[in-house]
């Protein structure tokens, strides 16, 4: 007895609805996209990434490759930095001699401006350490005079060296104890030459404390040049002395204070100068 083919009206309901659900377009479509998904996952990234990290390392070995050149480039900046600082320094070193030489050489062409052997400036040794208030006007009779103080007087003067003379009184005898001559701002004998001429001719001084230098001349009234702060000229009586040497003693006394270099050679010889009438009596 044969089976009867047909189906059951409930299996043919059932394998209907499978169909139509399996050929739903979004269940397809969600198909399609997990193929898809599946695809690149398995075959098209893996192929993505390998290449982008082929193309990385090529990035990597070209930037390496310029790390190391522009590092090259860097050190050649640097030899040739450090090799034009040498070359400026050189330079300098020459002009700085060059300087020193064309210095030496308009001082050695600048005569004595001294009257030897007092110190007195040539043209200005008229009126000198002892002379009065009269012999300075007898010098000076058509040349105004400063007399506003009673204490000094100042005098325009017509020099090749200096512009000015300052004459100082004493306060008894009324007679000259020291004398200022101001240099010219433009003039051919600048404020830094006075130290090198005056130890020209005079040699080396007396007495150094820092920038002001005294020397004891020859002369008859025993005169003492001082060049003071490195410019300033002075020709002084041998009863006066100069204020940074007064000043300089004072700091001698100072217990607060320990005298260093000229100033501490200058105390040392002082002290033993002021035991010595002690010995003698």
């Amino acid at each position: 007895m044969k089976r009867s083919s047909l189906r059951k009206p409930s299996q043919v309901r059932e394998n209907a609805a499978e169909s139509s659900w399996r050929d739903h377009p979004v269940v397809v479509a969600s198909i399609a996209v997990a193929a898809t998904l599946t695809l690149m996952g398995g075959v098209v990234f893996p192929l993505l990434t390998a290449h982008l990290s082929s193309e990385i390392a090529e990035l990597r070995k070209v930037v390496d490759a310029k790390s190391e050149e522009i590092g090259g480039l860097k050190k050649q900046i640097e030899g040739l930095d450090l090799k034009l600082s040498e070359e400026r320094a050189a330079v300098q070193k020459i002009e700085n001699e060059n300087t020193k030489i064309s210095e030496k050489f308009r001082l050695a062409t600048i005569e004595n401006p001294f009257v030897l052997p007092s110190g007195y400036p040539k043209g200005l040794d008229t009126i000198r350490i002892g002379s009065t208030p009269t012999e300075v006007e007898a010098a000076f009779l058509d040349v105004p005079i400063d007399k506003k103080n009673e204490d000094y007087w100042s005098i325009d003067v017509t020099h090749p060296i200096f512009s000015s003379v300052t004459y100082y009184f004493g306060f008894n005898n009324r007679e000259i104890t020291h004398i200022l001559f101001h240099n010219k701002i433009k003039g051919p004998v600048r404020d830094e030459d006075f130290l090198p001429l005056v130890k020209r001719y005079f040699g080396r001084p007396r007495i150094s404390i820092d920038e002001n230098h005294l020397w004891v001349t020859g002369g008859v009234h025993k005169e003492r040049i001082s060049v003071e702060d490195g410019g300033l000229f002075l020709i002084l009586g041998k009863d006066v002395l100069p204020h940074w040497i007064t000043r300089a003693l004072a700091r001698c006394e100072r217990s607060d204070v320990a005298p260093e270099g000229d100033l501490k050679a200058f105390c040392e010889h002082f002290a033993k100068a002021r035991k010595q009438p002690n010995k003698e009596r």
